[in-house]
């Protein structure tokens, strides 16, 4: 839990820090990562696309001196919200006090109720979540879901076949959120207009979703490939022989820079090279896993 705790505070900390944003301090407070700071609104669109990240609040927070003090605060701040609408009030507490949770819920209700339209538990217009930890406490009505996932670099290294469409890059996203290094093979059959296609889509990738480390784009040159096949395998079989070849290569650079498995965009039975039978044939040339996610 250390481990995976420091792993999101360090990917928190290089998102703002890519995307420039210089006054905030963030804490941990056990299940919660608290990040305060003004631009709540620019920061939770960044924060949104952090792999790992199940969900965000924006919220505003105090210090209370007393449970009376609280209550106060509860009703100055949340009557807004809940004018003329209908609400319910939920209630999280950690540490010691005076107080329990369900008497918190009850007193605050109690406050806020003659501004609203009623209370209900279930679908209500408005849900007040109340945050209480020690002497803090946070007001929040909204709860923004996340990329999910796992937190950036905690499942291992891997090596995503590339190719600029639209398959390949949500592989690569979808093993982003599983907490993998993704590292990228790019093996160009067009040239140089067709590579910085690619380029674009790594480019917006790796900026938005890649955090904790370094990604590397490696390009082969697959034109003499393609002339080699041309002259040495037949039409029906030419498809095939390119996939193999492009599994070849990567498996080749996977044990060079210590890849634990492949991740290519393929779905079943999308192409002809896709189906049960062609895709179990190109993978038994190969001795690492294939992930097609």
């Amino acid at each position: 839990r250390i481990f995976f705790e420091k792993c999101y505070i360090d990917a928190i900390k290089e998102a703002l820090t890519r995307h420039g944003f210089q006054q905030w301090e963030i804490q941990n407070w056990g299940g919660r990562f608290v990040l305060f700071c003004e631009q709540l609104d620019e920061i939770s669109k960044v924060l949104e696309t952090l792999p790992g990240i199940q969900s965000l609040s924006p919220a505003l927070h105090w210090v209370f001196q007393s449970k009376a003090d609280l209550l106060e605060q509860v009703q100055k701040i949340a009557t807004p919200y809940i004018k003329d609408k209908i609400f319910r009030l939920k209630v999280k507490r950690i540490g010691r006090h005076p107080f329990k949770s369900p008497e918190i819920e009850r007193e605050a209700g109690s406050l806020l109720f003659p501004f609203s339209k009623g209370v209900k538990l279930k679908d209500p217009e408005v849900t007040i979540h109340l945050e209480i930890r020690d002497q803090h406490c946070c007001l929040y009505t909204e709860v923004i879901d996340g990329l999910g996932g796992l937190p950036p670099t905690t499942a291992g290294k891997v090596l995503a076949l590339f190719s600029g469409g639209i398959d390949s890059p949500v592989a690569a996203l979808q093993m982003l959120k599983r907490g993998c290094v993704v590292d990228f093979l790019f093996i160009d059959l067009i040239g140089q207009k067709s590579f910085q296609t690619v380029l674009q889509v790594y480019n917006f990738l790796i900026h938005h979703y890649a955090y904790g480390y370094q990604p590397k784009l490696y390009v082969v040159n697959g034109l003499p490939l393609v002339e080699f096949l041309r002259d040495h395998v037949a039409d029906k079989w030419r498809q095939l022989a390119l996939k193999i070849a492009f599994y070849k290569l990567a498996e080749k650079l996977a044990y060079r820079k210590k890849y634990l498995a492949l991740v290519t965009g393929e779905a079943l039975a999308q192409k002809s090279t896709q189906t049960l039978h062609s895709l179990k044939f190109i993978e038994s040339q190969i001795s690492l896993p294939v992930l097609r996610p």
